[in-house]
C-alpha cells in the first residue's frame, strides 16, 4: 500500500517548484525593467504648428550608473531625430558617489548636436552636488530654463518652450515663465505634478513632466502603488491628462530612488510628436 501522506508531499513540493519559479520570474522582470530603458511615442495633432516637431523628454534619471542602460539611451535618441531635447529635472539623486556617469551621458549627447533644455528637480535641489550639475549642463550646452521660456523656430515653424521649475519644492512659477511669451504653440517643461493648480489656470498647449516614477510598482488593473506627494493610489501617476486646455504627460522615468525596483512601470524615455 502507497504510504499516507505521499500525494500531500508532492503537492508541496510541487507548489515549492512552482513558488521558485515565479519568484524568479518576477524577480528577472524586475531588472530587466531597472535596466532596460524603452522609447514610448506619443503622438498629437496642432493646428499651431507647420509642420512635424519631435522633442525627446528625459526624465528622472537619478544618476544612473550602467554604462550599457545610458548607451541605448543615446542610441535610441539618436535614431529617433529629435529636434531638441528637455530633460525634466531630478538628473541627481539627494546624495551621489560620484558625477561621472553623467559627464559620460551629456558628452555623448552633446555628441549628436541636438538642443537641449532642463529643469531641476527636487532631489536636484536636495543635493549638494547641485552647483556641479548647473556646471555640467553649461559645460554640454544643456540650457536651464526654471521659470523662464524661449521661442523657437525651425523646420516646424515656430513655438515656445516654457521652463517652470519644480512645484514639489515651491520652485515652479508658471506666471513668470509665461511673462512676455507670444501666443501661437507653447509647451511647458516642469518636474512634477504638483504644477496642477498653475497648470489649469494657464495658457498651456502641452506639458511634459516626470516626479513619479509611475509609482516604480503597479498592480494589473490597479495601477501605481503610491507616489510621493499623492500617496497610496495616485490619480496621477504616469501617462497622459488633461489639465485645463493642457494635455499633461507624466513620464515614468529612466532611473530610481530607494531599492533598485520597478514592476509594471518599465524605464522609459519618451519622444513627443506633434503633427500639424
Amino acid at each position: 500500500m502507497p504510504e499516507c501522506g505521499k500525494p500531500w508531499r508532492r503537492r508541496l513540493a510541487w507548489a515549492l517548484v512552482v513558488t521558485v519559479c515565479a519568484a524568479a520570474a518576477v524577480a528577472a522582470e524586475v531588472y530587466r525593467e531597472v535596466h532596460t530603458t524603452r522609447l514610448v511615442t506619443e503622438t498629437t495633432v496642432t493646428d499651431k504648428l507647420t509642420g512635424e516637431l519631435r522633442i525627446m523628454q528625459l526624465s528622472d534619471i537619478h544618476m544612473r550608473d550602467d554604462p550599457a542602460q545610458l548607451a541605448s539611451i543615446v542610441t535610441q535618441v539618436r535614431d529617433a531625430g529629435p529636434h531638441l531635447i528637455v530633460i525634466a529635472g531630478d538628473t541627481l539623486n539627494t546624495r551621489n558617489e560620484t558625477l561621472d556617469p553623467l559627464k559620460e551621458l551629456f558628452s555623448r549627447l552633446a555628441e549628436l548636436g541636438i538642443p537641449m533644455y532642463a529643469v531641476l528637480g527636487n532631489h536636484d535641489h536636495w543635493s549638494r552636488d547641485l552647483p556641479q550639475l548647473v556646471e555640467l549642463y553649461a559645460r554640454h550646452g544643456i540650457k536651464l530654463i526654471d521659470n523662464e521660456h524661449e521661442v523657437i523656430t525651425g523646420e516646424f515653424g515656430s513655438f515656445t518652450l516654457v521652463g517652470a521649475g519644480d512645484a514639489y519644492t515651491d520652485h515652479a512659477h508658471l506666471d513668470q515663465a509665461l511673462k512676455g511669451a507670444p501666443g501661437g504653440f507653447r509647451f511647458l517643461l516642469t518636474h512634477s505634478p504638483e504644477i496642477l493648480p498653475q497648470l489649469e489656470k494657464a495658457d498651456i498647449d502641452y506639458a511634459v513632466c516626470g516626479h513619479t516614477h509611475g509609482g516604480q510598482v503597479a498592480m494589473p488593473f490597479i495601477g501605481a502603488i503610491y507616489v510621493p506627494g499623492q500617496g497610496l493610489f495616485p490619480k496621477y501617476s504616469r501617462g497622459r491628462y488633461q489639465v485645463g486646455k493642457a494635455a499633461l504627460y507624466i513620464d515614468s522615468g529612466v532611473g530610481v530612488t530607494g531599492m533598485d525596483l520597478r514592476f509594471l512601470v518599465q524605464s522609459q524615455i519618451v519622444l513627443h510628436v506633434f503633427h500639424p
